[in-house]
């Protein structure tokens, strides 16, 4: 347990330092606002909590959905395909997209003869 403490400690702190470098200056407190942190919870509910992947690829979906609908739709309307598209994804994969990706593909193997 203690290791799994330390070497998230070292990621945050090696996250934080690449972001002060990327910034140009020291980060302040009001760096990251309430937006920012629930657009991060949010990518780890939507890419699954149980494997190390499953964050990565919810951070993907939460960046680039957004821009994917705003082609869909001008002003609000994107949004709302958005937040659709979160819920539709948490109600059909609540073990995120990550962990129903692998359960489909038990499934099918599982299906297929003479696998």
């Amino acid at each position: 347990m203690e290791i799994c403490t330390i070497g998230s400690g070292a990621v945050t702190g090696v996250a934080g330092g690449l972001f002060a470098m990327y910034l140009g200056s020291l980060v302040a407190g009001d760096s990251f606002t309430l937006l920012a942190a629930i657009v991060l919870l949010t990518g780890l509910m939507i890419g699954g909590q149980a494997t190390i992947l499953g964050p990565i690829v919810g951070g993907l979906v939460v960046v680039f959905l957004p821009y994917y609908t705003s082609d869909l739709g001008q002003g609000q309307i994107s949004g709302v395909l958005f937040g659709a598209a979160l819920i539709i994804i948490i109600f059909v994969m609540p073990q995120g997209i990550y962990g129903g990706i692998l359960q489909l593909l038990q499934k099918v193997f599982r299906i297929l003869p003479g696998v």
